[in-house]
């Protein structure tokens, strides 16, 4: 809601502009109370280990520890903890077929001194083999 109203306080301009940015790194900020849309690349060695609960380690200078919990059925228990920043969430994803998913997490973190909890839901889908001009995302080795 913050990033919403800020894009929409910029001149026309410098809000395309900064869309067209955006959009080339596959981000999508929606408008009067919308969501976000977020378009990532993965490789399917990524697919196979998981990447979508590692998401936030790939953070730059983040130090975090993952735990994913073994596939029951059609869903897999995930949670981190991070240390740099402070911050920790625990989720579940569950794979509503072979080409989508749903996911529910939990996160706190620290903000000016205090701890903030965030709620989140999303859904994923498969678009294609071809990522076009986005670049497969970036995982800790």
């Amino acid at each position: 809601a913050e990033a919403q109203k800020q894009m929409q306080s910029m001149p026309p301009e410098q809000r395309n502009m900064m869309q067209d940015m955006m959009a080339k790194q596959g981000l999508q900020i929606g408008t009067n109370g919308g969501g976000m849309s977020v378009k990532m690349c993965m490789t399917q060695e990524m697919v196979d280990d998981n990447a979508l609960t590692k998401q936030r380690a790939s953070d730059p200078g983040s130090d975090c520890t993952h735990t994913n919990h073994p596939r029951s059925g059609s869903s897999m228990k995930f949670s981190y903890v991070c240390t740099k920043p402070p911050s920790s969430g625990e989720g579940l994803i569950t794979f509503t077929s072979a080409e989508a998913y749903s996911m529910k997490m939990t996160t706190t973190s620290m903000v000016r001194g205090k701890p903030e909890k965030t709620d989140m839901q999303s859904t994923g889908r498969w678009l294609g083999s071809n990522c076009g001009s986005i670049k497969p995302m970036q995982l800790p080795k």
